[in-house]
């Protein structure tokens, strides 16, 4: 069982122009990132930073984060979850 996800961090101002280039809009509703109720979700925090997460892995490639540099300074991130179980055998 897992879970994979990734987010892009974008240094800016410009929060509606990238939601626009993205083609997205704010819903105004509450959504946490990784609950799955939502394809992707965005916070601007008070330092200038904006964080866009999306449920799909892939999402925040190489070409993503050069295309959303634009912007300002950009960090993607591709993240996996995972958790096992191993059976081993007694003695």
């Amino acid at each position: 069982m897992g879970y994979m996800c990734s987010w892009i961090a974008i240094r800016t101002d410009a929060k509606d122009k990238v939601l626009e280039h993205l083609g997205l809009a704010e819903t105004g509703t509450l959504v946490q990132p990784a609950s799955r109720t939502k394809p992707m979700s965005i916070h601007q925090s008070a330092d200038g930073w904006t964080f866009i997460f999306a449920e799909d892995f892939d999402w925040a490639d190489w070409e993503q984060v050069l295309d959303l540099s634009r912007f300002g300074l950009a960090l993607g991130i591709q993240f996996e979850d995972s958790a096992f179980s191993s059976k081993t055998k007694s003695k």
